[in-house]
């Protein structure tokens, strides 16, 4: 994990990358070149489109199943800083709740999308 941008987490090799191809590898919430669009880039009306796109980059460049894992947990951790800093009490609670619902998605079965163009990985 690395820290850049006012504490949101980003994997290793991030900065590296050039924005065009950050660009290509992030897609916003939910699984690339699907027809439709079904996970919604916000939550209760908070935009969390820059911690899915930071999760898919992590995807791209992650080589092993504990970096699929690191980066389900920083998107989680992302996506509740994103929350912290925009949310008052009542949205906060509702917010939360959800986010903890794209994580558990995520963990349990982004693997599919994690091992795309990846070959030689045991899961």
């Amino acid at each position: 994990m690395e820290y850049r941008d006012k504490g949101l987490r980003y994997p290793l090799g991030y900065w590296k990358m050039s924005e065009e191809d950050r660009k290509k590898a992030s897609n916003g919430c939910g699984a690339a070149g699907w027809k439709v669009d079904v996970v919604p880039d916000t939550i209760w009306g908070l935009d969390i489109s820059k911690a899915c796109d930071i999760h898919d980059v992590a995807y791209h460049i992650g080589r092993t199943i504990s970096d699929k894992n690191s980066g389900d947990f920083d998107f989680h951790y992302n996506l509740k800083e994103l929350i912290r800093r925009n949310s008052n009490w009542f949205t906060r609670k509702l917010r939360n709740a959800r986010a903890y619902w794209y994580y558990k998605v995520v963990a349990e079965f982004g693997e599919s999308a994690f091992l795309v163009g990846k070959d030689g990985i045991n899961v």
